[in-house]
């Protein structure tokens, strides 16, 4: 298990990205859907991408929220440029 470090520290999310790049790499599981491994794999590349963002202080927008009913919906993000110009 990978050592464990702080939300705003860009190596836990490095970890995470790495840990859902091993669950998308789990092909030889006949029993896992393959959309299912495309989503670790994609929350891998997002997870990465916070990581650069979070050590380079750079807002990220959030696109996705939790409501009160326990749903997720998607919101547009109210930044048109992310980073430095």
């Amino acid at each position: 298990m990978p050592e464990r470090f702080s939300p705003d520290d860009p190596r836990e999310w490095l970890n995470r990205a790495q840990s859902n790049l091993a669950i998308a790499g789990t092909r030889a599981d006949t029993s896992v859907y393959l959309e299912d491994l495309c989503f670790n794999a994609q929350q891998a590349a997002e997870k990465a991408l916070k990581a650069v963002c979070i050590l380079h202080h750079i807002e990220y927008p959030v696109v996705l929220q939790q409501r009160t009913d326990n749903r997720s919906r998607r919101v547009r993000p109210k930044i048109s440029i992310i980073g430095p110009r």
